[in-house]
């Protein structure tokens, strides 16, 4: 039996206006919150033998989020570390979609 999978990239889109770019309306304490995850991420790519392994490299364009291995979350993925971060925190919703 054959293994069937795939792999989830940043693939190229059709045209320029396929690009979004979605502004956050947020309050203060959870813009504060993310700059310092950032900066966290930031010291693990620099120290993490996992990470060079894969030969990543920091950029400013990193995703928020990376999974266990260091890929980016999904939104099925992300919602439920996203209800961990509200809890943890006591913010108000916090979703991968919201209307």
């Amino acid at each position: 039996m054959q293994k069937i999978g795939n792999v989830r990239n940043n693939g190229t889109l059709k045209t320029d206006n396929s690009y979004r770019k979605i502004p956050l309306n947020i309050d203060q304490r959870l813009k504060q919150l993310l700059f310092e995850h950032k900066r966290k991420q930031q010291e693990i790519f620099k120290k993490s033998r996992a990470i060079k392994d894969k030969h990543r490299v920091w950029s400013e364009d990193e995703y928020v989020f990376l999974g266990r291995n260091y890929h980016p979350y999904v939104a099925e993925s992300l919602a439920h570390g996203l209800q961990k971060i509200r809890n943890k925190y006591n913010l108000e919703c916090v979703a991968p979609y919201r209307t």
